[in-house]
């Protein structure tokens, strides 16, 4: 069983993991649409970015306090929705 302090790192990770795409999901400008993209394409590309972004708060929220059962169910369910 880990530790706090090594929980608290693994979870800091995960959250740089999930903001490491953003930037790039964010150059699509899906506020002003892909010129010539089916609308499924734009809501897929808000739909993950959107996704990334809970996860990775959802990885601080729980690296904050690493024993609240809320944040780490609400963690799991988010990652869940990848597969």
């Amino acid at each position: 069983m880990q530790n706090e302090w090594d929980i608290h790192k693994t979870l800091v990770a995960i959250a740089a993991h999930a903001d490491a795409p953003v930037p790039l999901i964010d150059q699509i400008h899906l506020n002003n649409g892909l010129s010539g993209a089916p609308e499924a394409y734009i809501k897929q590309a808000k739909t993950c970015r959107n996704e990334l972004k809970g996860v990775a708060a959802s990885a601080r929220a729980l690296s904050q306090n690493p024993e609240k059962l809320t944040d780490t169910l609400q963690m799991l369910f988010r990652i869940g929705r990848w597969r």
